[in-house]
């Protein structure tokens, strides 16, 4: 039994996993980023919620729909090659 086979099988299956969560979690961030939306339109300014934050869901649920765990994976690498950067390590 090759160990490095299994875990890298282990490895691509729960990158599938979540890039399908992430886009689960993308798909029900921008229903809900609509129904904020249509609640500001229809209650006329008696509202709480922010068009920012509204503006940054939209965002963000796009991309988890759009990219799912590459968005992550991207994510992740522009954070190890900056803290690289800011150590000297590169």
């Amino acid at each position: 039994m090759d160990l490095g086979a299994m875990f890298n099988s282990a490895q691509v299956t729960l990158e599938k996993w979540g890039g399908a969560l992430l886009t689960v979690i993308g798909v029900v961030l921008l229903i809900w980023m609509g129904i904020l939306i249509a609640m500001k339109f229809f209650k006329k300014g008696q509202d709480q919620t922010s068009v920012v934050l509204i503006v940054i869901g939209l965002l963000v649920g796009g991309a988890f729909v759009a990219g799912g765990m590459g968005v992550i994976t991207n994510l992740s690498d522009v954070g190890q090659s900056t803290i690289n950067t800011l150590i000297g390590a590169d």
